[in-house]
């Protein structure tokens, strides 16, 4: 009866069975368009905060992410783990439960660690995590997915909203909060330290500090609060005892340092448990740091390079440092946060691209003055891009002589005898070298061993690039082979007759070390030294290395100045340098000359008519700015002192530095500058306009009478770089004439909106009349340091179920698609039973 039927049945039962297969296992693995689903993404918080009080972390950890696997097994997922803390990686990328199991065990190595990833640990950032997750899966976007985040609470979750957002749109994706265990270790934790606003002279310095321990105590627990209190008498420790209320959360404690003394004091606070308790886990957190300002001195603020910071504040202490005014050290990025307590700053040999220039600015157009001390790092095209609102402001700029873009060649000795710290020292040269060299200047790097090897030339537009490129080139040569020194000048010398259309600065870096011994051929010397002379090229020698020889480099260049003994890195950056900023200088010695009346205008008011200017031995070539007066010039008019007035504040420039090298003279008698320095310490009006926020209100004080002020503000994420804009209602009156008041927060501030990693700096900005006269940097306020809850998504109506409900129906589709295998199998053993057709039989043991 089934004779003549054919292989048709056959085909037609194989393709039911073949699509009631995939109907039932399309869930399990599709791709749909750019979908990508039944994924298990698991993000775990291996910052400090979380791991450091948990010493079982690890073991717990472990075994949590062992029942995710199993979560996956039963609900058919792949499982993806990320790794978060300041930054996240991609530990494992969609492996089967069994693949990820095995990597936990260790089964073909070591067993896995969330914690052995190269990022940095001191900051908590979900939204970095969820981000590396997404990226692991791209193009495709997951849905009918499951994302599972194991941390501490709400904590590191600021910024993520956007991302879980996005997650959410993918139909299905669901969400899910594992917290770790309670800490097994105390972490006392010292949030905020707080001082009177505008305290008194003599009133009670009285230290506000919020304090938590986590987890919260059980009984009152002791703890040890140090203080270290530094101000214009000098530096003082204090130390107080305190019990620690059994509460949950941040608790306040007061204690009274003593009475406040005139200007400047800052305050560094330490907290600790009290006894011989373990350690604490989270030491970073353990202390913060405050100022405060009182009237009875003028306070100045300096700032300077690490390298430059001891000469500075030795030159403001001799002879007790400027009348009336304390001289405080600031580093430039603490700048913006200081800038409300300081009366003045000066910079002390640095780039004004490393300064906070908006801030300064305004800053100073309200009432601060500014000094700038110019040396050899009076430009740095590098980094210029950031400071033409202050250079706009300075009293002197720097320029140099008018010539055309010429070639400066970093000739460096890449033989074996450079070998070890040597050529490390050239690597920083060249960094260097490429951050000060001009922008219009072609920039070549070029080494030498037996043979001179071709030019390379760093075309990047900017410095930035141009150090990057030199890094990199230098950092993948490793020293070795013979020197042939001279016969490598003389290859260059050869090339310069041929070609020597742009004028060329020559950077040598070399031991002096020929392989056949120093060299001694006095015709040959000669005739290098005429030839470079002939062909505009300037030959500098930097000896580096212990054992270099300078009777091989000295007959080499044209003055004996242009050879210099390096004695480490930090001093071949120097002479680099300077080699550079060489055409930027007017070389002395030279006496300086008034350049105007004592009795004339901004000098009379800001130098002694008595006191001569003092002699120099170097002078950075500058020009006057328009509206500002010369105080002090060279023998031929350089300009070496300019002062003038931006708003109501005032600038001083001055074109060389208080050190050996520059003005000895200066250097050891400072008082010539004092009353310049307290020319500009002085702010007109009594400091000008103020803010406090007091409650539910930002108060201004000290505006004009008849003021009718309108107030704008910024709040800037300095890690971030993000800011956002914020809109105050105009400034009520109150019972004094000269104060008005906004409420607090601004009109248009929406913390929802606002996601912080790291403390922020708010701006105020005042217009008076159409002039800013005023800009506030300020520590942020409690508004804006409160981080908001996490919102977990809801799924997207209309796609597929939630991840509760998913687990189930897989397993339904499962059963579903193995009674359909096996009923079709058992139909097809039949068919072909019915057709004589036999199957193998199992063999017998």
């Amino acid at each position: 009866m089934t004779q003549g039927r054919g292989p048709v049945p056959l085909l037609w039962l194989a393709a039911v069975v073949a699509a009631a297969t995939a109907a039932l296992a399309w869930p399990t693995w599709r791709v749909e368009g750019e979908s990508l689903a039944n994924q298990r993404v698991v993000l775990v918080d291996i910052s400090d905060s979380v791991v450091r009080p948990r010493p079982s972390w690890l073991p717990w950890i472990r075994e949590e992410l062992a029942r995710q696997a199993e979560a996956a097994r039963s609900a058919q997922q792949l499982l993806t783990l990320v790794a978060y803390a300041d930054g996240a990686q991609v530990l494992e990328q969609s492996r089967t439960p069994a693949q990820f199991l095995a990597d936990l065990r260790g089964e073909s190595g070591a067993p896995l660690d969330p914690r052995a990833v190269g990022l940095r640990r001191d900051a908590t950032d979900l939204a970095a995590g969820l981000q590396a997750a997404l990226l692991s899966f791209e193009p495709y976007v997951p849905v009918d997915s499951s994302f599972v985040v194991i941390g501490d609470g709400d904590r590191g979750r600021a910024g993520a909203q956007a991302l879980l957002t996005r997650i959410a749109a993918g139909a299905g994706n669901g969400f899910e909060r594992v917290d770790v265990p309670a800490a097994e270790r105390v972490d006392v934790a010292l949030w905020k330290l707080r001082l009177p606003v505008d305290p008194s002279v003599g009133q009670p310095l009285a230290a506000s500090l919020e304090i938590e321990l986590r987890p919260p105590p059980t009984s009152p627990t002791a703890l040890v609060l140090d203080f270290e209190i530094d101000d214009a008498e000098g530096n003082r420790t204090a130390r107080a005892e305190v019990d620690a209320p059994p509460i949950a959360g941040p608790f306040r404690v007061t204690v009274d340092l003593g009475p406040a003394r005139a200007g400047h004091t800052e305050v560094l606070a330490s907290a600790a448990l009290a006894g011989e308790a373990a350690p604490d886990p989270l030491p970073p957190n353990d202390s913060a740091r405050a100022a405060v300002r009182a009237d009875g001195l003028r306070v100045l603020g300096l700032v300077s390079s690490a390298d430059r910071r001891a000469q500075a504040l030795d030159f403001f202490r001799r002879g007790g440092g400027p009348p009336g005014v304390q001289v405080i050290e600031v580093e430039a990025a603490d700048l913006v946060r200081a800038l409300p307590l300081l009366d003045a700053v000066c910079t002390f040999d640095l780039p004004l691209a490393d300064l906070p220039s908006e801030a300064l600015v305004a800053a100073v157009e309200g009432g601060a003055g500014f000094l700038r001390m110019m040396g050899w790092n009076h430009r740095n095209p590098d980094r210029v891009a950031g400071a033409e609102a202050l250079e706009s402001i300075m009293a002197l700029r720097s320029s140099r002589p008018s010539r055309p873009p010429r070639d400066v060649l970093l000739l460096v000795d890449g033989s074996g005898s450079m070998a070890g710290e040597p050529f490390e020292q050239v690597e920083r040269a060249a960094v260097d070298l490429a951050g000060a060299a001009p922008a219009d200047d072609r920039l070549l790097l070029r080494f030498f061993t037996s043979v001179l090897q071709p030019n390379v030339v760093l075309e990047d537009e900017s410095g930035r690039g141009r150090a990057a490129v030199a890094e990199r080139l230098v950092g993948a040569r490793a020293a070795s082979g013979p020197t042939a020194l001279l016969a490598s000048i003389e290859q260059l010398a050869a090339e310069r007759r041929v070609d020597h259309e742009r004028a060329m600065l020559v950077l040598l870096l070399t031991d002096g070390r020929e392989a056949g011994g120093p060299v001694h051929e006095r015709e040959r010397r000669a005739e290098l030294r005429s030839t470079f002379a002939s062909t505009d090229t300037d030959l500098r020698a930097l000896a580096v290395g212990p054992r270099a020889d300078l009777s091989t480099l000295a007959p080499l260049v044209a003055r004996p100045e242009y050879l210099s003994r390096v004695a480490d890195a930090a001093d071949l950056a120097t002479l680099v340098v300077r080699a550079v900023a060489d055409e930027d200088l007017v070389r002395g010695p030279f006496g300086l000359e008034r350049a105007a009346a004592p009795d004339s205008g901004l000098v009379a008011q800001a130098l002694d008519a008595a006191s001569e200017p003092p002699p120099v031995e170097l002078l950075v070539r500058a020009e006057l700015a328009r509206g500002c007066e010369l105080a002090w010039a060279g023998p031929r008019g350089e300009p070496a002192l300019g002062l003038g007035r931006v708003g109501l504040g005032r600038v001083a420039s001055l074109a060389t530095l208080p050190q050996a090298d520059w003005a000895p003279a200066l250097a050891r008698g400072p008082s010539a500058l004092w009353p310049l320095i307290t020319w500009l310490c002085a702010r007109p009006g009594g400091g000008g306009p103020r803010a406090v926020v007091e409650g539910d209100w930002l108060v201004l004080r000290d505006l004009p009478a008849d003021a009718r002020p309108s107030l704008t503000g910024r709040l800037r994420d300095p890690v971030e770089g993000q800011e956002w804009s914020l809109r105050f209602d105009a400034p009520a009156p109150l019972l004094r004439v000269d104060e008005r008041r906004a409420p607090w927060p601004p009109t248009n501030f929406d913390r929802r909106s606002v996601a912080l990693r790291s403390v922020a700096d708010l701006e105020l900005h005042l217009d008076l009349g159409g002039a800013r006269v005023l800009s506030i940097p300020r520590p942020l306020p409690d508004e804006f340091e409160r981080a908001r809850p996490l919102v977990l998504p809801v799924p997207r109506e209309g796609g597929s179920p939630d991840s509760a409900q998913r687990g189930p129906q897989r397993v339904w589709r499962a059963a579903a698609l193995w009674a359909v295998a096996v009923a079709s199998l058992g139909g097809l053993a039949r068919l072909l039973a019915l057709r004589g057709i036999k199957l193998p039989a199992r063999p017998r043991r």
